[in-house]
C-alpha cells in the first residue's frame, strides 16, 4: 500500500463522510441506514484520529500545488507535459505499470493516471 499523508488522508475521509451522509439522507430502509451509520461512524472516528491534539496547522498537498503554481510561477501544465513525453502510448496500452525514466526515478501508474514519481 501507498504512503499517504495526513493531509490527503484527512480530505478523503472528509470526501467519504459528505458521501455516506448523502446514502443516510437517500436510503430507503432503517437496515440501509444502519449500516450506513456504522460506516459513518467508522470515518468520524478515524478523521477524529487524524486532527492532532495540540490543534497544529495542517497544509495539504493541494495547497503546496496551488502556492508554487500561483505565488512561485510554476507551470504546472508544463510539467505533467514533461512527465508525459514519449510515455502516453506505454500508459494507454499497459493500463497500470512502472515505468523507469532517463534520471533513474520510477514513475507509478494506476489506471493509466501518474500518481507518484519514486527516488531510484
Amino acid at each position: 500500500m501507498m504512503k499517504t499523508t495526513k493531509a490527503y488522508e484527512m480530505h478523503r475521509l472528509s470526501i467519504l463522510k459528505a458521501m455516506l451522509v448523502n446514502q443516510l439522507r437517500d436510503a430507503e430502509t432503517e437496515q440501509e441506514r444502519d449500516e450506513i451509520r456504522k460506516k459513518l461512524s467508522v470515518s468520524e472516528t478515524e478523521l477524529r484520529n487524524l486532527h492532532s491534539p495540540d490543534g497544529e496547522p495542517v497544509v495539504s498537498e493541494h495547497a503546496v500545488l496551488r502556492y508554487l503554481e500561483r505565488v512561485q510561477g510554476l507551470d504546472i501544465e508544463a510539467i505533467k507535459t514533461e512527465i508525459l513525453a514519449g510515455r502516453r502510448e506505454q500508459i494507454r496500452k499497459l493500463n497500470t505499470c512502472n515505468i523507469k525514466m532517463p534520471n533513474g526515478l520510477k514513475m507509478v501508474v494506476r489506471g493509466r493516471v501518474v500518481v507518484t514519481i519514486l527516488d531510484k
